[in-house]
């Protein structure tokens, strides 16, 4: 057999299937440029970004303690901020806001700050109001 029957024998189909190996490659080519695409844009972020949470405030009270105690407001604005990607997961449950009453001497009613906590990845930046009013309900033991 010639070398030009070589190229030239089935010359149609060895078009056709040159045609569909190069709309194969471009298809997959394609999708493969979409995932790294996407890939890079869920990937950490340098740029931060802020949240705000309504966290209701818990009362951290000694174990040997009487006392009922209620505090206003009850709940405050957490203002957190963090990697964008992270911070669209983040729960309201994951972020803690607290008032220390263990100190309390026997004053009726008296301010606290307001203390919050996150998880690591994320820095606090504001809590509103920063203090609370607390009102002692039952006299100490």
């Amino acid at each position: 057999m010639a070398k030009r029957d070589l190229v030239l024998h089935n010359f149609g189909w060895k078009v056709l299937s040159l045609f569909l190996a190069a709309l194969m490659w471009m298809a997959i080519s394609t999708a493969v440029l979409k995932d790294e695409q996407r890939a890079w844009t869920l990937q950490e972020s340098p740029v931060e970004s802020m949240r705000r949470f309504a966290v209701p405030i818990t009362l951290l009270t000694r174990a040997d303690t009487g006392s009922q105690f209620t505090v206003t407001p009850s709940v405050v604005e957490v203002a957190v901020s963090g990697k964008a990607a992270d911070l669209e997961k983040l729960q309201v449950r994951q972020i803690a806001a607290f008032v220390d009453v263990t100190t309390a001497t026997e004053e009726k009613l008296f301010r606290r700050d307001v203390r919050a906590q996150a998880p690591p990845e994320f820095r606090i930046q504001s809590v509103t109001p920063a203090a609370a009013s607390v009102e002692r309900l039952t006299p100490t033991k």
